[in-house]
């Protein structure tokens, strides 16, 4: 029988000698360990351009590693383009929370904090989840946690119900969705995770929460972290929605995410807005 081809994860970070270490000893022996082909395009030979070799090894790549560490403008333009192509396995480092910017931070990033201890411990979760699954997205890594609403799990394809709504002077009309998030394993789930709303244009934040606003004038909301849910346990998010002008009654298109360590898991669905009797 044929072997088969290891898997290739291809890294992308800054060319600098303070990276060598997080490089060789932190990403790719993490990757040989576990049977995967690993390399950066400086230790390539290649005739052309290293930009055209860059998006070659990008669109080929199993798995794409990118140290975002500093900020540096060329691993966010490589970024960018993988993020273009769709790549649906991507794993984002950094050494400080403080470099990931705000069109980012709904792409979990692992944090490293200089340690590479830490650093192999969560990219090997990473990996290792990304080789046995080969054909899944990484936001299908699996927190155990489940969504509800009003009693019923949220799910791809979700409607959600409100049927109350108040004005405000200063916001106009104005709906609260809430979601509680179940644990329904039997031990205490204490990874960190924070759950994110995206509204269509047209309808607003009022709460004055960072928000961040995509091409169509969608808007994603993310509350705070929550930090432990002990077994069989609930906790409850309310998001305000507001429509300045007009009537927000009708039916409005949103996604719901679940943001963990390992990765983001989005369920599209609408909500439906019912008017007051």
């Amino acid at each position: 029988m044929p072997s088969q081809p290891k898997p290739f994860v291809f890294v992308l970070m800054p060319f600098d000698a303070a990276f060598n270490d997080v490089y060789q000893l932190g990403i790719k022996q993490v990757c040989e360990s576990l049977g995967a082909y690993c390399e950066r395009v400086d230790e390539q030979v290649f005739d052309g351009r290293i930009l055209d070799r860059i998006y070659n090894q990008i669109a080929k790549a199993d798995i794409v590693v990118a140290d975002m560490t500093g900020r540096n403008p060329n691993v966010f333009y490589e970024v960018g383009y993988a993020h273009g192509l769709d790549k649906k396995r991507m794993i984002m480092l950094t050494q400080r929370s403080e470099d990931i910017p705000f069109d980012l931070k709904d792409y979990p990033h692992i944090i490293y904090e200089r340690q590479i201890t830490k650093l192999r411990e969560e990219l090997d979760k990473k990996l290792r989840w990304c080789i046995e699954h080969p054909l899944e997205r990484l936001s299908k890594v699996d927190s155990g946690l489940e969504l509800f609403h009003k009693g019923d799990e949220i799910t791809d394809g979700f409607w959600l119900q409100i049927d109350q709504i108040k004005d405000y002077p200063l916001f106009g009309q104005t709906i609260e969705i809430s979601i509680d998030i179940h644990n329904p394993l039997p031990i205490v789930n204490d990874s960190d995770f924070s759950v994110g709303l995206v509204i269509p244009a047209g309808l607003t934040f009022p709460d004055g929460i960072e928000t961040a606003e995509f091409s169509f004038g969608e808007k994603l909301a993310v509350l705070p972290n929550i930090a432990r849910i002990y077994p069989e346990g609930w906790s409850r998010l309310t998001f305000r929605v507001s429509r300045q002008t007009g009537k927000i009654a009708g039916v409005h298109s949103c996604q719901i995410y679940l943001y963990t360590r390992m990765a983001r898991r989005e369920f599209t669905g609408n909500i439906t807005v019912i008017k007051n009797p």
